[in-house]
C-alpha cells in the first residue's frame, strides 16, 4: 500500500512538472484519480458564481493508466459568447488527442468550445490516455453574468472492448463464425472513445453455410441532428450480403440503440462513414449466428417467407419485438 502511494504521489509529481513547463501564464490542474467515486469532479473558478474575467490560461489536464481513456461530461456549459467560430470571448481549447500531458503550439486541437455553438458535444472522450481541456476569457459587460461550467470525468478501461476477427486494412474486419455459437460484438472505431473523423470503416460478417446473422446496436451515438440519415455526416448502413453491392438493409443514425437485424443469407456487410466535425461516442454492436430450426422459428414468429425483401424483413422483426 506504502509504495502504491509512493508511485501515485510521483505520478502527479510529474504530471505537474510537465504542465508548469509548458506556459508560465498558465495555471494548472491535474486530475489523476477519482478517490474510489465512479466519477470525479471539475468546473470554472468560483463555480456556480460567475468565473473572472480576463483569465489568460487554465489548463485542466486528465492523466489516466496506459490502458485507459478520459469521458469529460459536461453537466452544465455557460461561457460568454463572442462569435460563432468560438475563437474569440469565451471559449475552451479542446486536445483529445494528445501522446503526453504537454501541449505547445505544434500540438493537435481537436476543436474549440464556447456557448455560441449550435450543438454543444456534452461528451468528450480522449483517444489515448491523456486529456487537455484550455480555458481562456475575456473582458466581459458589466450585466454578463455567466456561470462557467462543471462538468464530470471518469477514466474507461480498454481492454474490455476488444474485437474478434481479422483485418483486411486499416479499418476493414472480417468477422467470421468460430465454432463456439456464443456471441461476439463489433465497435466503431476507436470505442470506447469518440470515433474519428473522416473515417470509413467496413465489417463483414460470415456465418457457416446456411446460417443467418442477428445484429443488435446496444448502444449508438453518432452526432445528433434532426435530418434524415441519408443525409447524416456520420451513418451506418448495414447490407444484406458480402459488400457494398448488397441490398440495404437499412440505415442508421443519432441515436439508434437496440436496432435489430436480420440477414437472409450467410452474411452482412456493414459500413461506417464518419464527416462531422464532433465525432460522436460511437456503437456496440453484439452479433449472433442462427441456424435451421432456429432460423425457421424466427421467421415463423414474424410471419415472413424467405421471398420478403430484406428490408421489409427487418422492418417485420422489429415490430415483433
Amino acid at each position: 500500500m506504502e509504495s502504491w502511494l509512493r508511485s501515485g504521489l510521483m505520478l502527479v509529481s510529474l504530471a505537474l512538472e510537465t504542465v508548469f513547463g509548458l506556459n508560465a501564464g498558465c495555471e494548472c490542474l491535474v486530475y489523476t484519480g477519482t478517490y474510489g467515486k465512479e466519477y470525479g469532479k471539475f468546473s470554472t473558478p468560483d463555480y456556480p458564481k460567475s468565473y473572472p474575467d480576463n483569465i489568460n490560461c487554465i489548463l485542466y489536464t486528465f492523466i489516466a493508466a496506459p490502458t485507459e481513456i478520459i469521458e469529460i461530461n459536461f453537466r452544465h456549459f455557460d461561457l460568454h459568447p463572442s462569435s460563432e467560430d468560438c475563437s474569440t470571448g469565451d471559449y475552451l481549447r479542446v486536445y483529445l488527442e494528445l501522446d503526453s500531458a504537454r501541449v505547445s503550439e505544434l500540438s493537435p486541437v481537436t476543436g474549440l468550445l464556447c456557448s455560441a455553438l449550435p450543438s454543444l458535444p456534452h461528451l468528450l472522450y480522449s483517444s489515448g490516455s491523456v486529456l487537455i481541456l484550455e480555458l481562456h476569457t475575456s473582458h466581459r459587460p458589466r450585466n454578463a453574468n455567466y456561470s462557467g461550467f462543471v462538468g464530470t470525468f471518469r477514466f474507461i478501461d480498454t481492454t474490455k472492448y476488444e474485437m474478434e476477427g481479422n483485418t483486411a486494412g486499416d479499418c476493414d474486419y472480417q468477422l467470421l463464425e468460430a465454432k463456439s455459437s456464443s456471441p461476439a460484438y463489433l465497435y466503431s472505431p476507436r470505442y470506447p472513445s469518440s470515433y474519428p473523423k473522416n473515417v470509413r470503416c467496413t465489417y463483414t460478417i460470415s456465418a457457416r453455410e446456411g446460417g443467418r446473422i442477428k445484429l443488435l446496436f446496444e448502444e449508438m451515438d453518432l452526432q445528433r441532428g434532426d435530418i434524415s440519415c441519408l443525409l447524416r455526416e456520420d451513418v451506418v448502413r448495414v447490407h444484406d450480403g458480402v459488400g457494398p453491392l448488397s441490398p440495404v438493409i437499412t440505415f442508421l443514425c443519432n441515436q439508434e440503440a437496440h436496432a435489430e437485424i436480420l440477414s437472409t443469407n450467410e452474411s452482412l456487410f456493414i459500413e461506417f462513414t464518419s464527416t462531422s466535425v464532433w465525432p460522436g461516442h460511437g456503437f456496440k454492436a453484439v452479433y449472433y449466428f442462427v441456424h435451421n430450426s432456429d432460423s425457421a422459428k424466427m421467421d415463423a414468429k414474424v410471419g415472413i417467407g424467405p421471398a420478403v425483401s430484406a428490408t421489409m424483413r427487418h422492418i417485420l422483426v422489429e415490430a415483433a419485438g
